[in-house]
């Protein structure tokens, strides 16, 4: 049994791309995949949302032989794979480089920090990533009688015209946001326009509360965003929005 475990680490829009990356090295190089978001930031854990299918996996820790916590690449992880990736990766992430095609490595355990380099196909790991059924039940459908728009606030600064510019794309949106004085001063300005999510307090896209009913709005406007006909960001360059919108997460909810 050769493993592929993927550490979780900033916000969701990184988490899938890194995600994608090791869904693509356990298929490439005939490996389980194990998935650790036990971060600070998730703080939940990867299966109590998801699960793949049609891929081998480990869903616990505890299920590796403890003999191959020896045999890990890159070698700082050894007897180490029980340390979630939180924000001291940044400081010693050479040492946590993962490149396996550059060099001979045939490690039981190949280990991504959740941060720097990756190859993503989110195509292919969407064929294979799902909801589990009690989530898939706290996750609304979302009818699109409206545009889309995402306000994205907090650690993300705007321009007053870039507000102008999103406020003529779509005049009556239906609004998601991470911030509630940008809700507050849009429906302010546009009255006829539905709000999907109140933001919750302490929630941002990157840094989350360690709470359940966060992931579930972030994983609400996640999948609004990706299925919604028409959608228009606030800030386009935001990596949740940008991902959202190649992300077919309607196959997430297939059994």
């Amino acid at each position: 049994m050769k493993i592929i475990v993927s550490k979780g680490w900033e916000g969701f829009a990184d988490r899938l791309q890194c995600l994608s990356y090791c869904v693509l090295i356990a298929k490439r190089f005939n490996r389980m995949i194990y998935v650790d978001w036990n971060d600070t930031i998730w703080d939940e854990g990867f299966q109590k949302y998801f699960y793949f299918t049609d891929l081998p996996q480990v869903v616990k820790l505890s299920k590796i032989p403890k003999q191959k916590m020896a045999d890990v690449y890159p070698a700082w992880w050894r007897h180490k794979l029980v340390l979630p990736a939180n924000e001291w990766v940044y400081d010693i992430k050479d040492q946590l480089e993962f490149k396996p095609a550059e060099g001979n490595h045939f490690e039981d355990i190949w280990v991504h920090s959740g941060i720097g380099y990756r190859e993503w196909n989110v195509a292919e790991l969407c064929k294979h990533l799902r909801l589990q059924d009690e989530i898939k039940d706290q996750i609304p459908l979302v009818k699109f009688d409206l545009p889309l728009v995402h306000l994205r606030g907090t650690d993300r600064k705007h321009t007053e015209e870039q507000w102008e510019a999103l406020r003529k794309k779509a005049p009556v949106a239906a609004v998601i946001s991470d911030d509630a004085t940008l809700v507050e001063r849009w429906m302010n300005e546009s009255p006829d326009s539905k709000l999907l999510s109140k933001p919750v307090k302490g929630y941002t896209h990157k840094m989350l509360t360690s709470k359940h009913k966060s992931n579930i709005a972030l994983l609400t406007e996640f999948m609004a965003l990706s299925e919604a006909p028409e959608a228009y960001a606030l800030n386009e360059e935001s990596l949740f929005f940008k991902m959202a919108r190649i992300t077919n997460t309607k196959m997430w909810r297939e059994e």
